[in-house]
């Protein structure tokens, strides 16, 4: 028992850059480790350490390549979510065909998005601009006449 038994496995680090994130020189490696540039024996007795070195920025925006130069979209607009709202409510109701295969009609799902805007109705009492309100009130009327004219129930 006295016996240190040697790690089977030794582990080779390929990483480019150094924990500071600065390149890390890549040094010929003979040919049976080809691409490793330090080799390390890992001991069960070493502390661990975290082995993902921070990337540097220069890394960080290749990452997703073009993100920076997508253009800022101007603020969302209550109405604009009001209007998102309906659209999915009047999908459901078959009014639109998004395009791509025969309309489905989902009464139930048309019903509870007429609900929701029924609630940011009441909700938002007196805190709406007069166009905002407006909108959804002209939304709300349409989709409510639509439902009724498909299922013979009239929504309140």
């Amino acid at each position: 028992m006295g016996e240190e038994k040697k790690p089977s496995f030794r582990v080779s680090d390929r990483r480019l850059f150094n924990s500071d994130g600065t390149p890390r020189e890549v040094q010929e490696a003979p040919e049976s480790e080809v691409g490793a540039t330090q080799t390390t024996s890992i001991s069960t007795d070493a502390p661990t350490q975290s082995i993902t070195p921070p990337v540097p920025s220069t890394a960080r925006s290749t990452v997703s390549p073009g993100f920076d130069e997508i253009e800022p979209v101007e603020d969302p607009r209550f109405s604009d979510f009001i209007l998102s709202l309906a659209g999915q409510a009047m999908m459901c109701l078959g009014m639109v065909n998004p395009g791509y295969g025969p309309v489905e009609v989902d009464l139930g799902t048309a019903h509870h998005l007429i609900q929701v805007l029924d609630m940011l109705t009441i909700k938002t009492r007196n805190n709406l601009a007069r166009e905002e309100s407006q909108v959804l009130n002209e939304v709300l009327h349409n989709l409510k006449d639509r439902f009724a004219a498909m299922t013979g129930e009239p929504l309140q």
